[in-house]
């Protein structure tokens, strides 16, 4: 275990896994955080840091031992509390707070043990309520002097270590982790998104700031837009849906909808200092930078003025010019802008950045295709679109899919199976025998995972029975075999629901 003891704030950090998910939020959540802690094998899976309140009280020349008796009492309070089912005959307080008395009696322990709280000083933890993925409650009694500040204590409702992901694509422990420690690294403490202080994947749990009345507002309100972010899951208002007193108190659901902007400070910079110039000046400002030896990553600087393209007038000329930087993560921030362009002009670029054969700039330019076949936004500057299927020419779409189709790489060509549904309805079965045929556990995912959550309206329920026979007869892996059964019971059952 890394104990990073150097920070300016005087708090000791988790190493490792902080530093890794601090950097950009993982597309596709568990999927992807999951093949690094198969690749980097962590001893442990500890994110963030303690917050003052506890870390102040710990006795300097006993505070690594300290700290690693909180992370083992944190450890198994969660998963007692995880596995809690109160009976009918359960106290009253342990039903009415979702959490056995055990429980609090562990962490009050360990609380007076490291002299946070003294031995007759109250200690409760009571349930503030639960979602789909998590039960909240806060840790009454533990109240920094200083501040005020109170803590919270989430824990998710399960630790699922099965192949299933599309689920935990933007919640459950390892996404939520992940978007809470990069807004943390990335913007601090003092912003709209509810303080984090430090949690663990593995045992499914995370502590930060409780929010009620008597907190002050944040000190500050950005856009999670401006690091390549989309919030799917809260209202905009300052109460509501996951929002409390002007804070987000929920980390599910934040979408990335540009790789270029969520994982480059210097290319948000670039971005920034073009965009905020007068129409009629950026593309001076533009050149300007590009001609200007900058400290830093040339290659983000590159990618910051690729991602500039939509904010420009002549685009097609400056996506020449980042074309010429043959930098594959530029090629990232152009694909973003290819939906600003004419028709010919996007089909012909698409080509050209499908043909160098980078997979990360593929992945792009695949789950681009819904928005190139929609009618040009010319007006619109945002990344992301709700595209429904009513909006998109089918045959626009399928010369895009084809190139795509003819070039992709073996590492990038699962998403192919994302948006096959939207081909011309004659194409769609022939498409299927295509990627079926391929025999990818990744592909069969996502094929299945659009049959499980696309409407029939915009995927016949015909259909879908047929993809679902042409994967039983061939599927071999023991996970997907009994995913393409509970698929089909669960469609059928849709449908004579309606």
């Amino acid at each position: 275990m890394l104990l990073d003891t150097s920070s300016n704030h005087n708090r000791v950090a988790f190493t490792g896994m902080s530093k890794k998910l601090g950097k950009n939020i993982f597309i596709d959540g568990k999927k992807d955080i999951i093949k690094i802690l198969e690749e980097t094998k962590p001893s442990n899976t500890y994110v963030g840091q303690l917050p003052p309140v506890i870390f102040d009280a710990l006795d300097p020349k006993k505070r690594p031992e300290q700290i690693k008796d909180i992370y083992k009492t944190f450890e198994e309070v969660s998963d007692t509390i995880r596995d809690f089912k109160p009976s009918i005959t359960a106290p009253a307080d342990e039903y009415k707070n979702r959490r056995p008395k055990e429980a609090v009696d562990k962490l009050k322990n360990l609380f007076v043990k490291h002299g946070v709280i003294k031995e007759n000083d109250p200690f409760d933890i009571t349930y503030l309520g639960a979602g789909e993925y998590k039960k909240a409650f806060k840790l009454e009694g533990i109240k920094d002097k200083k501040t005020g500040e109170e803590l919270s204590l989430k824990v998710f409702h399960l630790v699922d270590k099965s192949p299933e992901w599309h689920k935990y694509k933007t919640h459950g422990n390892y996404a939520e982790i992940n978007t809470s420690i990069y807004w943390k690294k990335q913007q601090g403490m003092d912003t709209q998104r509810s303080k984090f202080y430090w949690g663990n994947i593995d045992h499914g749990y995370f502590v930060d700031k409780f929010v009620d009345k008597n907190v002050k507002p944040p000190k500050k309100i950005v856009d999670e837009y401006d690091y390549g972010l989309k919030v799917t899951d809260e209202v905009k208002e300052a109460f509501g849906h996951n929002k409390l007193f002007g804070y987000s108190i929920d980390a599910g659901g934040v979408r990335v909808v540009n790789r270029v902007k969520n994982n480059s400070k210097l290319a948000r910079y670039v971005l920034d200092k073009v965009k905020s110039q007068p129409y009629i000046e950026r593309p001076a400002v533009w050149y300007g930078i590009k001609n200007k030896k900058m400290g830093g990553d040339r290659k983000q600087v590159e990618a910051g003025l690729a991602i500039c393209i939509k904010h420009l007038p002549n685009k097609d000329k400056y996506v020449e010019e980042c074309l010429d930087f043959h930098n594959s993560f530029a090629d990232q921030g152009i694909a973003y802008a290819l939906k600003y362009l004419s028709e010919p002009s996007a089909e012909k670029y698409f080509e050209v950045l499908m043909k160098r054969k980078d997979p990360e700039t593929q992945v792009v330019l695949l789950n681009e295709i819904p928005l190139l076949s929609r009618e040009r936004l010319d007006k619109l500057k945002i990344d992301d679109l709700d595209v429904p299927k009513g909006e998109i020419d089918a045959n626009r779409l399928e010369k895009f899919y084809r190139i795509a189709e003819e070039n992709v790489l073996p590492e990038a060509e699962e998403h192919l199976a994302s948006y096959m549904h939207l081909l011309p309805k004659d194409k769609i079965m022939p498409t299927a025998d295509i990627l079926i045929a391929k025999g990818s556990y990744d592909i069969n995912d996502r094929l299945l995972h659009k049959i499980k959550f696309v409407k029939d309206d915009d995927y016949s329920f015909g259909d879908k029975l047929e993809v679902l026979n042409k994967l039983e007869k061939v599927e071999k892996n023991d996970f997907l075999k009994q995913k393409i059964k509970a698929v089909r019971t669960q469609i059928i059952r849709n449908s004579l629901d309606d």
